[in-house]
């Protein structure tokens, strides 16, 4: 019995041994816990991997491991405890992805498999087998970037043959059609037809092969090669009456309006600016018919030592669903009520590429059916600024029509500044010092405009806003919103909410006037009765769509899975929590991916319970956080069904 006794021990140990061997020299890291998650073996790799001895993690939880990184400005710690609780949830289920750091804060990626089994004396132990994936990742991430810019390549090298082959041919076929009938002995009046004909085909063919010219030496100019003195008004002159002509074939009114500052030089790229405007008011004839275009030149607003450039027409206008691809090259819009314009794709391509090159963007706004605004913002050269800032922003227009105007501020000083700049563009004025005040006032008086701070104490500029648009005697007039501070996804949220526009403080009141002249004037469009829905759409379907569309499945399933965890913990940790700065800030941090996913009310929900956590609203906490896990639910539930 001591014999057998005896060499049971001894092939223990010689079990153990090779199992202890087998670990250490495995190529992936494997990191071994108890049942309370303290880490008891961790093998060469693991050290290579995280950076950390045996002597430094032995003993330690898991969740501190995985939450290794060191704090550094600007940069947020993963959280252990959540990647600890995947991972036990993930015990005996297959692989996984993770994100971690390293003792220097490195991020990689590990793909790992988790197993759970019992040690020697019955106890629960996790076993954690760890590869890093992190050159793979790469590795995919640029092969889908190289498929995405070839296919992007590819799908503009199609429209480009199907765009020039249409535009091409149809004027060839009208020159050599026009002369195969002068061969014909027509008559004297067919003969002058015939050759009109051909002038106006030969000069449609042209004017192709003149933009795709000027594309070429747009895309090889140097923004520095060609900077000049130049008068940006005596260029738009130019431009308006070589186009004068065109214009009134379609009984249009072409029209230059300027602040007499931009009758000034200035130093800038003159072929990129006179290409930019060229092309601008060439595409507002193309597309207007009967109706007004109107090139303006005037100081940016609000941005000082810059340049506004802006073309408005009462056009056709364009689709919501087109806006965001007329800007390519040969991309054109097709369409019953565009069959009987013709266009080769390229104006706007130019267009954009020549204000790029002058360190500007180009912006569109357009209604379908009623018209289309460019415009453009470029730095100015000091020559001009001395006149520009002592001119009156658009001397031109004429003085609105008296409005009456409520404006929602907590902080007095900025009501009274707003009011005395409405006052003296002859509006009248009426005050209200927050959000609850504004909401009791619009239910009861319809107002013309509403001027409202965004930031305030209480109820916010918002959250007013939402309850205003519910219903009410202005529960349909303009919004518009104040802050000193809104990021982009900011400003999206805030139309969302009702809000018209958002105007960023310092605000001028030329700025002031122009914005209200754009939302009260004849030619702005009439908001809805209700802006936003009580209830927000559960989904962004297209920003859903977007972000399958350029990521592989595996991955794209990674990241839905790690957006919905965090708004978990998120939460379960909210749960029955007292507010704190802390909490507000987890809950903002799974705000951000669940409007990266698409995740609308989710997003809209969690960043309410944010506010309210910050404001110690124990009581609005518990009906949002209520809100949250319903919408968080269904969200999950949108998602599972969207995948399969």
């Amino acid at each position: 019995l001591s014999w057998q006794l005896d060499r049971r021990t001894a092939d223990y140990a010689r079990i153990g041994s090779n199992l202890n061997k087998a670990i250490e020299t495995s190529l992936d890291a494997i990191v071994i816990t108890d049942s309370n998650g303290k880490t008891s073996t961790y093998n060469t790799a693991a050290q290579s991997m995280f950076g950390f001895t045996l002597a430094e993690v032995k003993g330690i939880l898991i969740e501190d491991l995985l939450n290794s990184g060191p704090k550094t400005p600007g940069r947020r710690r993963l959280d252990g405890r959540q990647i600890a609780a995947k991972l036990a949830r993930s015990a005996n289920r297959g692989r996984i992805r993770l994100k971690l750091q390293k003792s220097d804060g490195t991020d990689f990626m590990v793909e790992a498999a988790i197993a759970s089994d019992v040690d020697s004396e019955g106890q629960p132990i996790f076993l954690g087998f760890l590869r890093d994936i992190s050159k793979l990742v790469k590795a995919h991430d640029n092969e889908r970037a190289a498929r995405f810019e070839a296919e992007r390549s590819a799908a503009a090298s199609a429209r480009f043959l199907a765009v020039m082959s249409h535009e091409m041919r149809t004027p060839l076929h009208g020159i050599i059609a026009a002369l195969d009938l002068l061969d014909g002995a027509p008559t004297p009046k067919e003969i002058a037809l015939l050759r009109n004909i051909a002038r106006d085909s030969a000069g449609a063919a042209l004017e192709q092969i003149e933009e795709v010219l000027e594309l070429a030496l747009h895309d090889a100019m140097d923004e520095s090669e060609v900077i000049m003195t130049f008068f940006p008004f005596e260029v738009s002159r130019i431009i308006v009456e070589q186009w004068q002509s065109l214009a009134a074939a379609s009984h249009t009114s072409l029209t230059l309006v300027y602040d007499p500052a931009m009758s000034e030089p200035m130093l800038g790229n003159r072929r990129a600016f006179r290409s930019a405007v060229g092309n601008l008011v060439g595409n507002a004839i193309k597309f207007t018919k009967n109706g007004t275009i109107t090139l303006r030149l005037y100081p940016t607003p609000d941005v000082p030592h810059h340049m506004r450039v802006e073309v408005t027409d009462t056009g056709i206008g364009i689709e919501p669903q087109h806006l965001t691809r007329i800007f390519n090259d040969f991309e054109t819009v097709s369409g019953p009520s565009l069959a009987k314009f013709s266009a080769s794709g390229l104006g706007l391509g130019i267009v954009r590429r020549a204000v790029g090159l002058m360190g500007g963007t180009l912006q569109l706004e357009s209604t379908f059916g009623k018209g289309s605004r460019f415009w453009f913002d470029i730095p100015q050269s000091s020559a001009l600024l001395a006149r520009a800032d002592k001119q009156p922003a658009l001397p031109h227009v004429p003085l609105d029509p008296a409005l009456t105007v409520l404006v929602v501020d907590d902080n007095a000083i900025n009501r009274l500044l707003l009011a005395q700049m409405l006052e003296r563009l002859g509006h009248t004025v009426e005050l209200a010092d927050d959000g609850v005040v504004a909401v009791e006032a619009a239910a009861h008086k319809r107002y013309d405009m509403i001027l409202m701070d965004i930031n305030m104490p209480g109820m916010n500029g918002v959250e007013a806003t939402r309850m205003i648009r519910a219903g009410g005697a202005s529960r349909d007039v303009p919004i518009m919103g104040v802050t000193a501070n809104a990021l982009p996804q900011d400003l999206a949220l805030f139309v969302m909410a009702g809000l018209n526009c958002t105007m960023i403080k310092p605000i001028t009141s030329a700025a002031l006037a122009l914005q209200m002249r754009q939302l009260t004037g004849p030619q702005a469009a009439t908001p809805s009765p209700v802006a936003q829905p009580d209830v927000p759409p559960l989904m962004a379907v297209e920003n859903f769509r977007d972000l399958r569309d350029v990521m592989d499945p595996a991955g794209f399933a990674a990241i839905l899975a790690a957006a919905l965890d965090d708004v978990g913990a998120a939460l379960s940790d909210a749960r029955g929590a007292p507010p704190s700065t802390a909490l507000a800030g987890q809950i903002h941090g799974a705000a951000g991916p669940a409007a990266l996913i698409g995740a609308n009310r989710l997003h809209l929900v969690l960043c309410d319970l944010e506010n309210a956590t910050r404001r110690n609203q124990t009581g609005a906490m518990e009906s949002l956080l209520d809100d949250a896990l319903s919408a968080w639910q269904d969200t999950a539930d949108w998602i599972k069904a969207a995948l399969l």
